[in-house]
């Protein structure tokens, strides 16, 4: 039996702290996998597809849609990109959607513009803008003009 002064031993071990370099090397290797994975993926997956009724145009049609005049207007947050598309046929076309790639620079496509006109005559004329662009797009380009031939 143990005196009432004597202290008993103690049983509790002092934890070590460890420092392993396992976890540090799993997220290495996690980085250098989806930093090559992205590029990759990039080149196999499409870059848009098209949403709702509008059909793309074969060659022939789509020479009867061509985008007349387009622009940036407004500034800041409300900057985007305003023009019109020419219906050259003697067709109605609904359901139009103007696709412009924006960029940055001349070297990468950062995001995609999309307008929609509901209708345009035949040999007419209809105005189209874009909801706001980034504040950083310098120049766009136009993608593809699709809708339904009537």
């Amino acid at each position: 039996m143990p005196s009432a002064g004597a202290e008993e031993p103690s049983h509790h071990r002092k934890r070590r702290k460890k420092t392993s370099s396992w976890g540090a090397l799993a997220l290495i290797v996690v980085c250098i996998v989806g930093g090559l994975a992205v590029p990759l993926v990039r080149t196999v997956m499409p870059r848009y597809k098209l949403r709702g009724s509008a059909l793309p145009l074969s060659p022939e049609e789509k020479a009867d849609l061509t985008l007349s005049e387009a622009a940036f207007q407004g500034e800041g947050a409300q900057r985007a990109i305003a023009g019109t598309v020419r219906n050259s046929s003697t067709h109605r076309y609904t359901n139009v959607v103007v696709t412009l790639n924006l960029h940055v620079n001349s070297e990468s496509t950062v995001a995609l513009a999309v307008a929609r006109i509901p209708r345009i005559e035949p040999h007419a004329t209809a105005p189209f803008q874009t909801s706001p662009v980034p504040a950083n797009v310098r120049r766009f380009l136009i993608r593809d003009i699709a809708g339904e031939r009537e």
